[in-house]
């Protein structure tokens, strides 16, 4: 069972993370950037006709690594080999235990003046580290928010308006 958020990142490309909730932890795994599917590509050109052309073969490229990625975590994830994720630094994993807040939120409009993202997650680890996750495009909020329950992880805010 799995379910998809983005990492943002200020300076390099955003992080479309797998999230895969297995015997009482987290993985997250960066399975594609910033063109994880059409919607995505065509908000971030902001419907400029002559951008979307001009990166249609990275748009292309992206794609297809992105499918090759997805595949390759079907395959290990099958074989319950979740550790060999870990080894890349964009991959990380939360333990469930140790989360102490889970919350859903909105942007106001003005948080949502230099992104395509409307809701996002906070996890806060009881380290005091906080991860903030924004939902992509075509991602199931109510999906999101059963998987993410039934996992034992109680969602404190759900401010989805």
């Amino acid at each position: 069972m799995f379910f998809h958020l983005v990492k943002r990142k200020a300076l390099i490309f955003d992080r479309y993370m797998r999230v895969y909730l297995e015997s009482g932890r987290l993985y997250f795994f960066q399975v594609g950037g910033d063109f994880y599917n059409r919607k995505a590509f065509e908000e971030s050109m902001a419907g400029n006709i002559i951008a979307i052309w001009l990166f249609q073969l990275p748009y292309y490229l992206a794609t297809k690594k992105q499918k090759k990625r997805e595949l390759e975590c079907d395959q290990l994830v099958h074989k319950k080999a979740f550790l060999s994720f870990l080894h890349k630094s964009s991959n990380f994993k939360i333990e469930i235990r140790e989360i102490s807040k889970v919350e859903l939120k909105a942007k106001n409009i003005f948080g949502q003046a230099f992104t395509n993202y409307s809701k996002f997650v906070l996890i806060e680890v009881n380290a005091g580290k906080v991860y903030r996750l924004d939902i992509p495009f075509g991602e199931d909020v109510d999906k999101l928010i059963c998987r993410i329950e039934s996992a034992g992880i109680k969602i404190e805010n759900k401010i989805l308006e």
